[in-house]
């Protein structure tokens, strides 16, 4: 919904243009309706994939934890991305260019 909301305020410059040609107006009604979906999904599989991240992998403080899923509970896929771009995606990053030698000693 918020997609969507987002996505039409995002359109609203362009709105005469796109009403003054049928063809575009019923192809980005057709987009719309056909990409919201899919977006409202992935938004939610990224708000619950970040969630579970900083319960169970994240390396930050208790209390970093705790400020982080507050922020997801009252925003929702917004912070998901935030979390994603300032947390996960350093970690993983780190993580991925470990030397092999440090992935066994820590096994």
């Amino acid at each position: 919904m918020l997609f969507f909301l987002f996505s039409l305020f995002m359109m609203a410059p362009w709105r005469k243009l796109i009403e003054a040609t049928p063809t575009a107006f019923l192809f980005v009604q057709f987009l719309g309706i056909a990409l919201t979906p899919i977006f409202i999904f992935a938004a939610f599989i990224l708000l619950f994939g970040m969630v579970a991240f900083c319960i169970y992998e994240d390396e930050a403080s208790p209390l970093a934890k705790v400020l982080w899923l507050g922020f997801s509970l009252f925003s929702g896929p917004f912070a998901a991305a935030i979390y994603f771009f300032c947390v996960y995606r350093k970690q993983a990053r780190e993580a991925f260019w470990r030397p092999a030698a440090s992935h066994a000693a820590e096994a």
